[in-house]
């Protein structure tokens, strides 16, 4: 066993020195060879990144059919919202002023029926009495 790699012997098959150094040499240049074929060079890469730099990018806005149709959007909601809120505040005012109504109405009707009381007492008395 080597002390650089404790589990050489396990994971690789026994190689004599000159081979396991072919086999190292061997990996290097397979990995230099991908490199070197790979789909797009370093210089590919920086000359696209730098174009596109370059080039002023237009950032998409709202045309002119957006904006009609957002307008749209928004006064027809204003179109069925303001009447709305025009006659719910119309009915509770009208309502507050039923209830003050109604409850003068009761006012009165009790004030009537304690006249009607009062009254009865004294035709009782003017009867009694004479």
């Amino acid at each position: 066993m080597s002390e650089e790699y404790p589990l050489q012997d396990i994971i690789l098959p026994k190689l004599r020195t000159n081979q396991w150094g072919e086999w190292h040499t061997k990996a290097n240049e397979r990995m230099s060879l991908a490199k070197e074929h790979e789909r797009v060079n370093e210089w590919e890469k920086d000359a696209l990144l730098e174009s596109l730099e370059e080039q002023e990018v237009k950032k998409p806005s709202l045309g002119f059919k957006e904006l009609r149709n957002g307008l749209l959007i928004v006064l027809f909601v204003l179109f069925f919202c303001v009447p709305k809120i025009y006659l719910t505040n119309n009915i509770y005012y009208l309502s507050k002023d039923i209830i003050n109504l109604q409850t003068q109405y009761d006012i009165l009707l009790d004030e009537n029926k304690r006249l009607k009381h009062e009254l009865e007492g004294m035709r009782y008395e003017f009867l009694m009495g004479r």
